[in-house]
């Protein structure tokens, strides 16, 4: 989905599993949804620091006190500062591309 490579031991246990459940009578098709995985990726990251942005602001008017890095993990008070960043135009994009894909994942599990 995300074009990375999968470990020998995962691809080895998916394939032992598909044989059984072959040989239980199931029909195993190798399949994948038709999505741009590294374009998903990054909506969905931007969607993250964005939301990640809001909490850290909505926490600053229940405090009522700025926050800072102190206040949060370094990974989080990071994709606050990423989400800070981001302008509207983008955030309504990828939006609506992470929206586009789980529409085109939906329709292709309605084949399963």
């Amino acid at each position: 989905f995300l074009g990375s490579t999968v470990d020998k031991d995962c691809v080895k246990g998916l394939e032992t599993t598909a044989k059984l459940c072959q040989d239980l009578g199931h029909e195993v098709v190798e399949a994948a949804p038709q999505v741009d995985g590294k374009s998903f990726a990054k909506a969905f990251m931007t969607i993250v620091c964005v939301e990640t942005r809001a909490t850290i602001e909505e926490g600053e008017v229940l405090l009522n006190r700025k926050a800072s890095f102190k206040d949060f993990e370094p990974s989080t008070w990071a994709l606050g500062l990423l989400g800070r960043q981001c302008r509207a135009p983008e955030f309504s994009k990828s939006l609506n591309l992470v929206q586009l894909t789980t529409r085109q994942i939906g329709e292709f599990f309605q084949k399963y």
